[in-house]
């Protein structure tokens, strides 16, 4: 089965597409708050390829991790993608590492100092 290979690459070229030098692509979480994770699910569709997003059920992101901001926002105006990015195991009801959510645009942009 390709699917699980084809859904790394993706994910892969939306890591390396949000690589800049202008710009935020990695922040902190401001605060706690419970997310609705997303899973990228590729769709093969006459020979084209494409995403097709599966909401999961909701868990804890804790204020103060990290997260990447990744280009794309799959058609939700005024939010952004982003991957948590956590350096230790979780229990139950947390995020893991490398989940995926949409945080609204307003929090994904960098505040001048």
């Amino acid at each position: 089965m390709k699917y699980p290979s084809l859904l790394s690459f993706f994910l892969t070229c939306l890591l390396i597409a949000g690589q800049s030098s202008a710009g935020v692509e990695s922040m902190m979480l401001s605060s706690s708050r419970s997310v609705t994770p997303v899973k990228l699910i590729p769709v093969i569709t006459s020979g084209s390829y494409g995403v097709r997003l599966e909401h999961g059920l909701p868990c804890l992101a804790e204020g103060g991790n990290r997260l990447r901001k990744l280009v794309h926002n799959f058609g939700k105006k005024d939010f952004v993608l982003v991957q948590y990015k956590i350096p230790y195991a979780t229990t139950e009801g947390q995020c893991p590492n490398g989940t995926l959510f949409f945080l609204p645009e307003a929090e994904a942009t960098e505040k001048p100092r």
